[in-house]
């Protein structure tokens, strides 16, 4: 992973759990809980489907090209709003 990826991963997952949390109404951690949330679940999610969409080995052979950029994007954003909403599910119940 180059730092280019890792920083379109981190801005995204960031960008994913912001949407999660304005969609679901979910307070959560905080906003900066669930930027701590979307920045572990942008990564994490980057790094899983990337794999599925083959985007390190894409890279590596073409360089990053606008489409790559996009599946990182979508990748990153996804898991970041799922990791996003699990905390504040979590989070919720506890609550209780």
């Amino acid at each position: 992973m180059d730092l280019v990826t890792l920083f379109i991963q981190l801005a995204s997952g960031i960008g994913g759990g912001a949407l999660m949390r304005k969609l679901l109404g979910i307070a959560g951690l905080g906003a900066i809980g669930n930027a701590v949330a979307g920045l572990i679940g942008g990564v994490l999610g980057g790094q899983i489907l990337g794999d599925a969409f083959g985007t390190a080995r894409l890279t590596a052979a073409m360089g990053i090209s606008p489409g790559i950029i996009l599946s990182e994007i979508v990748a990153a954003g996804v898991g970041g709003s799922i990791l996003a909403a699990i905390v504040g599910v979590i989070q919720r119940r506890l609550a209780r």
